[in-house]
């Protein structure tokens, strides 16, 4: 026993030592005072970063930009600022950075980048994990966010049409008109039931007509049938259900 307890002392006194060493690493090469070159001070915010000290790496960036702006390592800061924000879901800091990289390097081989990372952190602008917990339908929020986010998604793939973030780009812009067409069918559905169908029409009609990728869309045209025959409007009514066929058969 006397052994085992000098063996299980030794491992505890390692690992104490272990720990104050990188601990007085981290405080020795990261500290909050100012930098003394880009390099150094860009070291020191990964190092922050890697070790979950994110105001502090955010600090260190922020001082890299403020202090060496037209340093190579000031770019690497900005991007850092970009994923930092980001992962700390502080997603409107993570847009206004994005911007700013596109406005400070325009030209930038991986500004496309910043385009995609500016489109999804407005995609996310209005994540609510309590809504997503209980699977509250997301068309029913508000989707300004993901308007915005539609644009700049747009524009990535107009601007940069061989980037490799294109492919995502469309995934995002298919999901977004499916959440605008969810939402028109929501509203022409809540008319139908009401029987306020030429409401319930032209509610549908936007869906038809805006988002015919969407999966809603053969259920609009459904809507726009039946509707269409309480209003006694038969030929509208066969025309709706023709298209459905030869649209989405």
């Amino acid at each position: 026993m006397k052994t085992i307890k000098i063996v299980l002392s030794g491992f505890i006194l390692l690992f104490a030592l272990t720990g104050c060493a990188k601990f007085k690493q981290i405080t020795m090469t990261d500290s909050d005072g100012p930098i003394s070159s880009p390099q150094q001070g860009y070291a020191a915010a990964q190092q922050a970063k890697d070790a979950g000290l994110s105001e502090r790496a955010i600090n260190k960036y922020e001082q890299v930009l403020a202090t060496y702006p037209t340093s190579v390592y000031a770019k690497r800061a900005q991007h850092g600022l970009i994923n930092i924000y980001f992962e700390k879901e502080k997603f409107a800091e993570a847009a206004a950075e994005a911007d700013q990289y596109i406005h400070l390097y325009p030209r930038a081989k991986d500004v496309d980048y910043a385009y995609y990372m500016k489109a999804r952190s407005h995609y996310a602008t209005h994540k609510n994990a309590l809504l997503t917990f209980f699977k509250f339908d997301q068309s029913l929020r508000d989707l300004a966010g993901k308007n915005t986010a539609y644009r700049n998604f747009s524009e990535l793939v107009t601007r940069f049409p061989s980037s490799r973030y294109v492919p995502k780009s469309r995934e995002y812009m298919v999901k977004i008109e499916n959440l605008f067409a969810d939402k028109q069918y929501y509203i022409a559905n809540y008319y139908y039931k009401r029987r306020k169908y030429v409401a319930a029409i032209n509610r549908a009609n936007i869906v038809v007509e805006q988002y015919p990728r969407a999966k809603v869309a053969p259920k609009a045209l459904k809507m726009i049938a039946k509707a269409n025959r309480a209003l006694g409007l038969e030929q509208p009514a066969r025309d709706a259900e023709k298209y459905l066929k030869q649209r989405y058969a």
